[in-house]
C-alpha cells in the first residue's frame, strides 16, 4: 500500500527469523499467524506487528482494541501450553499498530490445535515450517531442562560393558574407576541407570 507511515519500532525493516508483519488480524483464517507465534515461541522468539505492510510500512488498524481482545481470545484458545508473549500498542500520525512479541519459551514444545490437529511449528530465516521429528525431539528436551547427556536410559548400567572406557581410565589416571566415579561424573545415578 502506497502512502504508508515508515515503521521506525526497533528499526525493524524487513521481515525476518524475529519478525512478520501482517496489514490486518485475519479471524476467518487465523492459522497462518498463529502458527508463527507458535514458530516464534518453539525457535528464539519474536514479534508480529499488526497493522504493517511487508514494505514495514505503518499502515493502521481501524479498532486496535477490539483487534488486541480477538488477539489475545485466539492464542488463549489455540496454543498450547500458555504462550509467553506480551501485546504492545504503538501509535504513530494517528496510525495505530500492534506487536505481539514472543518470548523464546521455556514449556516447549508449543503447538498449535485447531480441532483435532496438534502441530508444532519452527523459525527458519523469514519462514515458518512445520518443525522434523528431530526438532520435536529437542524441544521436548529443552521444555524438561534436559540435554541429551542427561537424558536418563532405561538400561542398568550392570547389564552393559564399560571394559574399554575403564581400561583406558586406569591408563591415563592409574586408578580404579569405581561406582562412585560413574555417579559423580553424571555417567550413571545411584540405581545403576
Amino acid at each position: 500500500m502506497e502512502g504508508g507511515v515508515k515503521l521506525k519500532i526497533d528499526n525493524v525493516i524487513i521481515e525476518a527469523s524475529l519478525t512478520e508483519f501482517k496489514v490486518d488480524l485475519e479471524t476467518e483464517k487465523p492459522a497462518h499467524w498463529l502458527k508463527t507465534l507458535v514458530a516464534f515461541a518453539n525457535s528464539n522468539g519474536g514479534s508480529m506487528y499488526f497493522g504493517v505492510n511487508n514494505n514495514a510500512e505503518l499502515i493502521g488498524l481501524k479498532n486496535a482494541q477490539d483487534i488486541a481482545e480477538k488477539i489475545t481470545d485466539f492464542i488463549d484458545k489455540r496454543i498450547t501450553p500458555s504462550l509467553p508473549y506480551e501485546l504492545i500498542p504503538y501509535s504513530k500520525d494517528k496510525l495505530d499498530c500492534i506487536e505481539i512479541k514472543v518470548s523464546k519459551g521455556n514449556a516447549t514444545p508449543y503447538y498449535y490445535f485447531h480441532e483435532k490437529t496438534r502441530e508444532v511449528y519452527v523459525r527458519k530465516g523469514s519462514s515458518t515450517v512445520l518443525a522434523t521429528n528431530q526438532e520435536i525431539v529437542n524441544l521436548v528436551l529443552r521444555g524438561a531442562n534436559l540435554t541429551y547427556d542427561r537424558v536418563v536410559t532405561n538400561i542398568k548400567q550392570t547389564e552393559k560393558s564399560f571394559t574399554v572406557f575403564e581400561a583406558t581410565w586406569y591408563d591415563r589416571t592409574h586408578t580404579k574407576f569405581t561406582k562412585e566415579d560413574y555417579i559423580s561424573l553424571g555417567l550413571s545415578n545411584d540405581k545403576d541407570f
